[in-house]
């Protein structure tokens, strides 16, 4: 994890109605004023905050179940 990095992936939060899983991030730059809130992808756009590597949904359950 870089140390620099204004958020932190976290996992998918799987959706109902065939919708694709969400992937979400909890914002880890100490100077943002939502530092410690877990957001989407959206959310960090709309920040102007950078979105971090996302591995996709299955390597990312692929890996949990690890």
């Amino acid at each position: 994890m870089d140390i620099f990095q204004d958020a932190t992936f976290i996992g998918y939060q799987e959706q109902l109605g065939g919708l694709k899983p969400l992937p979400l991030f909890n914002i880890t730059k100490r100077t943002h004023y939502r530092c410690g809130s877990t957001v989407s992808a959206l959310t960090l756009e709309k920040e102007g905050l950078k979105i971090p590597y996302v591995p996709s949904f299955e390597e990312w359950k692929k890996e949990k179940t690890l």
